[in-house]
Formats: structure tokens, sequence, C-alpha cells
């Protein structure tokens, strides 16, 4: 009869011992196929010799079963003491069990390749950190690893302070072994992801890398190299860097950043923070500026947020500067926001100082930034693309602007235009389609978010490179949402209309509807007047010259019809009644009108300071200061613009001489020309007088006199 007591003592099992009764069950089994064996054997006589090679076989394939099952369980149980896994990926699949203190109390292999390792190693009792560093060794000695081979190390129990702990420990015990031969990737779960793994028969470490993606699947065959491309390429589009703010700080620039969320991201893996620098805007934004520091890590590990730079980094004192973060996620690399401050020598007052400094060497720092970090992140989800990004809390808020681009890889408001205005400070998301305000399907795009301020400032967040999908059926029904009622009147001529409040969970926005000829006008079909994104914000009122400038002129006796189009997450929309408002004798179009432009240099040189007329028209949209050296009569759009100001009260701004230098050319002694051009937001643009600025000449040096002849004594 077959010895099912020798047989699993031959079995190359290390390190693993099944309890008694998972022994019971297949000692049963293999003398219940033995039996049959026997019988069968009895009644053919002729395959007697098959038969009796037949039963072992038969045995193994059930202790192949049992075992397996043993090894791939959604339970705990068989090996004593276990409080949390350890996998490893090389090729060799292993899993380290380890007891409540981090020791090791067995190992399991996950596939072939792992059991020739199995007999290199004895690790029972040893710390996990100790016991992977074997297994990395024998993967060493057996040629599966070389130069930059990928390592995956997945970190499972219900406790994660229990490998937390463990994990930056790790780290720094295996890249001091083995160094730049691998690529470590490490990545966490719990309990529950470890089960589902071992019921699908792959390794939990493979699971949970694949789930970084929406639709990259695992099997017991793929590779660690193979998991982590598909993940890497689905989520690239989402990478981004943190948000970046700097300050002098002494005779150092102190930078800091953001805490990014690499799992909401979708990447596992080594990151490297570069912190560039230059004097040039556009040379820092395009990643083309010189790397200062470079900042390594593990995005399972802690993350370092801030650093100081010197004149012993490469900064030159005395210098308004540029500053950047390059981000790093395997291949992808991507830009932060770019800041700027003014490198004070050591010992120097950070403050701007009252005493000249050299010509075309130095600005003032710019007002600091609202203390709350600004920090976009997205990912495409279904038929859209959804955004969310951090709450502002100053008291200054205004709203936030969504910009998209196509070819800008840092869009802000209003270079950019935007997609959607939000001025409810607790609404930090969005959901995006191929159909909002002109996207285009399967094209990618650079999204952010622009924070507006009511002393007019504006910061742009870090951008979001993501692809729009194509919608893949119609708009969600609307049956079961509900729609608002609006009422309202005229007064003079001024046009007050509100509407019921929303209150469902599904709430995204109001769309305020007009038409002159359509009796049930809705969004998208008339466009909208306003956009508000505050459930509780249900009235607006607005001039006849304001709906003159969005919806055109109108003729004596007109009507308007009013609604509104509410929006639901998902894409649903719904309109509800109308309401028809009598209109006044249409006014007289006002002539558009310009403004002239005073600019003067500073004293010290170092900035040009200029002023305008304030526009009181109510179809302003924006005022662009324009400058040229070579074109005395600059305007928008064919010269450019160097700032876009929104507020029509903000009728002032100032530019660094250096930083008019890097985008205009020139220097000292050249001549500049500047204007400003209205921007109507019926799309006339008005362009007033033009002011010249020189810049002073470089002073020629003082010759050093001629030293007369010395005469030669006299004998």
């Amino acid at each position: 009869m077959f010895d099912i007591d020798r047989y699993l003592d031959d079995m190359n099992i290390k390190e693993m011992s099944p309890d008694d009764e998972l022994i019971s069950r297949t000692k049963k089994r293999c003398e219940e196929e033995s039996k049959k064996k026997e019988e069968a054997k009895k009644r053919a006589a002729r395959l007697r010799k098959a038969g009796l090679l037949a039963a072992p076989a038969a045995a193994a394939v059930v202790i192949g079963i049992l075992i397996g099952a043993f090894i791939f369980a959604g339970k705990t149980a068989g090996l004593s003491g276990a409080a949390a896994y350890y996998t490893v990926d090389i090729n060799p699949s292993v899993c380290v069990h380890v007891d409540a203190e981090n020791k090791v109390t067995g190992l399991v292999s996950q596939n072939e390749d792992a059991k020739k390792l199995m007999a290199q190693i004895s690790c029972v009792g040893k710390p996990v950190i100790d016991a992977i560093n074997d297994i990395l060794s024998a993967a060493r000695n057996e040629g599966y690893l070389e130069k930059g081979k990928y390592v995956l190390i997945g970190c499972f129990a219900a406790d994660g302070t229990l490998v937390a702990s463990t994990i930056e420990d790790l780290q720094a015990n295996l890249e001091a072994h083995f160094g730049d031969m691998i690529n470590l990737i490490i990545v966490r779960g719990d309990l529950d992801d470890f089960i589902t793994a071992n019921k699908m028969n792959v390794s939990a470490g493979l699971l949970r890398l694949s789930r970084m993606a929406q639709s990259v699947s695992v099997s017991a065959d793929d590779k660690v190299e193979d998991v982590l491309s598909k993940v890497q390429c689905e989520n690239e589009p989402a990478y981004a860097a943190p948000s970046l703010s700097v300050s002098p700080d002494g005779g150092e620039v102190r930078l800091s950043w953001s805490v990014m969320d690499f799992d909401e991201m979708g990447y596992a893996g080594p990151v490297k923070y570069m912190i560039a620098a230059g004097n040039n805007r556009e040379a820092v934004a395009g990643m083309s500026a010189p790397v200062l520091k470079t900042i390594s890590f593990n995005s399972s590990g802690s993350q370092i947020t801030s650093c100081s730079l010197s004149a012993a980094d490469g900064l030159a004192a005395g210098t308004y500067t540029y500053f950047a973060l390059y981000a790093q996620y395997g291949e992808a690399k991507v830009c932060s926001n770019v800041a700027a401050c003014y490198v004070p020598p050591e010992g120097e007052d950070p403050e701007p100082l009252k005493t000249p400094r050299p010509s075309y060497s130095a600005e003032p720092s710019p007002a600091p930034l609202p203390e709350n970090a600004h920090t976009v992140s997205g990912k495409v989800s279904g038929d859209y693309v959804k955004l969310s990004w951090s709450k502002d809390t100053s008291e200054n808020f205004a709203g936030y602007k969504v910009v998209a681009s196509e070819t800008n890889p840092h869009p802000k408001y209003p270079d950019d235009g935007y997609l959607k205005y939000i001025t409810n400070r607790s609404t930090t998301s969005v959901s995006l389609s191929e159909d909002t305000e002109g996207l285009s399907a399967n094209k990618y795009y650079y999204f952010s978010v622009t924070y507006l301020y009511n002393d007019g400032s504006a910061v742009a967040a870090n951008a979001v490179r993501l692809k729009v999908p194509k919608k893949s059926g119609s708009e969600p029904p609307s049956s079961d949402y509900p729609s608002s009622t609006i009422s309202g009147g005229i007064s003079g001529n001024t046009i007050n209309l509100s509407w019921t409040k929303i209150n469902d969970d599904r709430f995204s926005g109001y769309k305020v509807v007009g038409s002159y000829t359509d009796p049930t006008p809705s969004y998208p079909s008339n466009g909208y007047l306003y956009y508000i994104t505050d459930a509780d914000d249900t009235s607006v009122s607005f001039s006849v010259n304001t709906l003159v400038n969005k919806l055109g002129p109108y003729e004596s006796g007109a009507v308007c019809h009013f609604a509104i189009t509410v929006l639901y997450d998902g894409g649903a929309k719904k309109t509800g009644n109308t309401k028809t408002i009598s209109l006044p004798e249409p006014p007289d179009e006002e002539p558009y009108a310009s403004t002239n432009i005073n600019a003067s240099l500073n004293d010290a040189g170092t900035r040009i300071n200029f002023s305008w007329g304030k526009i009181t028209d109510e179809r302003f949209c924006y005022y662009k200061v324009v400058g040229s050296r070579t074109d005395s009569s600059p305007k928008y759009p064919d010269n450019g613009y160097l700032e876009a100001i929104s507020d029509p009260d903000d009728t002032s701004w100032s530019i660094g001489v250096n930083d008019l230098v890097s985008r205009l050319g020139g220097g000292p002694g050249t001549k500049y020309y500047f204007a400003i051009t209205v921007v109507y937001n019926t799309g006339v643009k008005k362009t007033g007088g033009v002011k010249s600025v020189t810049l002073p000449a470089d002073p020629e040096p003082t010759p050093e006199p001629t030293p007369e002849p010395t005469p030669e004594p006299t004998p």
C-alpha cells in the first residue's frame, strides 16, 4: 500500500508544516485511491504494472491539490502565529510568514522557480529583514538578479503599524546590500488583499501592484516587469508633481512642497525629486534648467517635503531666481508650479533692500503665496476625467477656475481661459467629459486649477495630463433627478432671478439659461448666462446691458425666456420651468473705451512700474499689458502680452528688469514700448497710447591714468 508518511517526508516543502487535520484528510484520500487501484488491479491483471505505478501518481495529484489549497487558501491556519505576510517577487515568488515580533515562522514557494531557492534558505526565527535579504542573496546565487532587476516586496497585515515600522529599515538594508543591482518596489495592503490573492493563486504583491491601475489584470505567470509596465502605462497621464513654495531664509532659500498620495496617483516604486533653479521662467517650467539638488526615496516610505539651498548649492546670491521641482516616477518626469524669490547674500536682511542694487541683478521678493497648498490630482473613470484639488481656506478666497490646454503643460487662468468657474470653496472636484466646453475624445489635455482671490491675485496649481475618454453611450436618464423652479422679474434696467434650492447629494451645478427666441431654453442647447456650483446660491441679478453683452442686441418689444438647468454628477441634466420677462427699450450701444499707460523705471533701476486708467464698462474682460522692443505701436494679440489682469479695479503692475530682458530680449541701453489692450467680452479689443522706457546703459569703465616715466638718476 502507498506510504503517505514517507511520501510527505520526501516532498520538497521547506520550512512549512501542514497541520494534523490536513495530513489526516490527505492520508484518508490516499487510502481511498489506493483501494480503488487495488480493485482495478484484480479486475485487470494485464494492467497490473500500470495500476501499481498509477497509485502513487494519483496520490501525488491529491496531495498537490490539498497542499495547494493549504498554501493558497484564504485562511491563516497552517502556520501558527502568523501576524503578517511579506511577498517577494523577482520571478521566483516567495511568501514569508511572520509573527507579531516580525520574526519568520515559515516560507512558502509560490511558483516553480522559487523551489530552487528554498533549498538554500533556512530562516525560521530570523527577523523578516534578514530573511528577505537571504532570499535575494539566494536569487543572486541562482542567477535571477542582474543589474537593474525589479524586486517587488508586498507587505500585508491586519495591523498596518506592524509592517510600517519595517518598510524603511527594509529599504535601507536592501539598498545597502544590493545597490543599483535592483530596482526596489514596495507595496502595502491588508489581509483582505492577501486572502483575495491566495484564492486567485497569484502573488499578493503582484495583485496589489496591478490594482494601482483600473484595467490591469494579473495571472500566476506574470512577471514584475510586465505588471509594472502595464500599470505605469495606464497611470502615467495622472502623475503629478507636488505644489512648491519658496521663501528667503537668511543667506539661504527655503523650499517646501506638499505631500503626495502615490497610491491615489497609481504609482509604486522609486521616486526622485530634482530641485531646479534659473533666472529664466520658461527654462525652469520647460524642465531644461540646471538641477541643484536631488532627493530620492521610495513611494511607500516617508516623504521629504522641504530643503534649503545656498550659494554652496549653486545659487547666485543677490539675484531673483525661479525654482521648480521635477518629479520623476520611473521613466516619467513631471514639473511642479514655478515659484520665485530673491536670493539674499549671506547675512543680508531677506526683506527687499531700500538701497539700490546693481542694475539687472535683483528684484524684490513678490508677495508670499497663501499658506494653504494648491494641489491637483486626477484620473480617468468610465466616460469622465475626474479632477480633485485641495480646498482653499483663506478669507480672501474668491473662486476656482478649472483650466485645460492641449499644448501648455502649465495652464492657468486667464492665459488659457477656463472650463468651469466654481465659487463654493467646498466644491473641490469635478467630472469632465468629451462634450464639456469643447474637450475632444481621445485627446490628451493638461488640466489644472487656478485659485482666485478677492484682491485680484491668482495662483495656478500643478497640472495633470489626462486623456479624455470616448463616451460609451448616451447620457444617464434624468427621470429620477429633481428640477428647479425659476421665478423673477425686472426693476428698471435690472433683471432679478431666483430659483428653488436643490437638496440632492448628486448636485453639481446650476446653469442659468436665457433666450430671446426659444420659449423653452435649456443647457447646453442655448448655452448659459451664469454657472453656479454652490447649491445654496439660488439668485442672480444683472443689468439689461449685461444681458445684451451675453445674448446680443434685441429689438423693441422683445422678451427673454429664462430657465434653470440643474447639473448632476455623472452628466445628468434637468431643466425646469420657463420664466418670460418683457424687456425695456433696447439700450444704446456704448462705445468701447481704451486706456493709456504710464511707465517708469524705479530708482534702483531694477523694476518698471506701470499704471493706467480704469475701465468701467460692464463688457470689460481684462487688461493685457503689452510690450515690445521692435514695434513702436505694440498691441494684443499681435505682440502677445506680458500680463493679463481680469479685475477692472486693478490698474497697476510692475515687472523686474531681469524678467523683462529674459522675455523680450535686449539689455542695457535698450528702448522698450508698452501699451494696454483692453479686451471686452464681445471680442472687441481696444489699445491705448504707447509709453516707452529706455534702460540705462552700463557705465563705461574710467581709464586708469598713464603713469609718468620715472627719471633716470643723475650720475
